[in-house]
């Protein structure tokens, strides 16, 4: 068993298996405080073919999900200026994780019980539904969170 969405590449297939050997046979891992000749050349793909100038790896979609909470809120409270601006907007029946903030944006309630208090700052709005989103905006909005695939939902 594993986890959703994580066996998109089969069940052992030889060239990720060799792949995988290759890499244990070399380096097992290092920090990414350090240079890390592969993950740049993974990188320069995704900078290259998207709006993004960085790349940053996490470990688990929980760990990105935090790390862009985290980038939103600092934006405005140390780019921008305006620290009141902490709000994040997600939708109803997404999922974004399993720690106390990713399960605060997560908009079902049902993976919320017996973790509260939740932290401050999330709005929710129903999915695909832009006019309730726009409604949802506000002046304290730092972002909209949005979950491209469901996969949680149903």
């Amino acid at each position: 068993m594993c986890g959703l969405a994580v066996t998109n590449l089969g069940h052992a297939p030889k060239q990720v298996k060799e792949r995988l050997k290759a890499q244990v046979d070399t380096l097992w891992h290092t920090s990414n405080l350090f240079h890390i000749p592969d993950q740049e050349k993974l990188a320069k793909p995704l900078v290259d073919n998207s709006c993004a100038d960085a790349v940053f790896f996490c470990n688990s979609g929980a760990e990105a999900n935090e790390a862009a909470i985290k980038l939103a809120r600092r934006y405005f409270q140390k780019v921008a200026g305006q620290p009141e601006r902490y709000e994040i907007i997600t939708f109803h029946m997404s999922f974004h994780g399993r720690t106390l903030a990713t399960l605060t944006a997560t908009g079902q309630d049902k993976v919320k019980e017996g973790f509260s208090p939740p932290p401050e700052g999330f709005k929710y709005a129903p999915y695909n539904d832009a006019e309730a989103l726009e409604k949802a905006i506000g002046p304290n909005t730092c972002a909209i969170m949005l979950e491209m695939v469901q996969g949680k939902a149903g």
